[in-house]
């Protein structure tokens, strides 16, 4: 049986690393350049296993309340968007796509494809 990567840094296994990312949403929300940035630095993912990764993420983000947001020029600082579907798998799916279809780059800008709750004030 193969053993679950661990991540380079802290040596939490990739199941447990996931598992813990709800935590985010308590205070700012979670971006997509911060869950790249741990599959591809933090595990040494890449291809299919980098995209499982974001997808397992995403889905876990989603069950725990969050949901895709943009900026908003006020108070709370996030505004849903529906753009990407309303069903956990559409939205997953969707965020996906377009991270792939702009290069699949490892470098994902702050501010794009974020999840948080909902009228967060942070």
């Amino acid at each position: 049986m193969a053993t679950e990567p661990k991540h380079v840094r802290y040596g939490t296994p990739l199941g447990e690393w996931i598992s813990l990312q709800p935590h985010r949403l308590l205070d700012n929300g979670s971006g997509l350049w911060n869950v790249v940035s741990a599959g591809y630095k933090g595990f040494g993912l890449e291809g299919s296993a980098l995209t499982d990764f974001i997808r397992r993420t995403i889905l876990v983000l989603i069950e725990a309340g969050g949901r895709p947001v943009v900026a908003s020029e006020t108070l709370p600082i996030w505004e849903e968007t529906f753009q990407y579907g309303t069903k956990p798998e559409d939205i997953t799916d969707s965020v996906i796509a377009e991270w792939l279809a702009e290069g699949a780059s490892e470098y994902v800008e702050w501010g794009r494809w974020w999840f948080a709750e909902p009228g967060c004030h942070r």
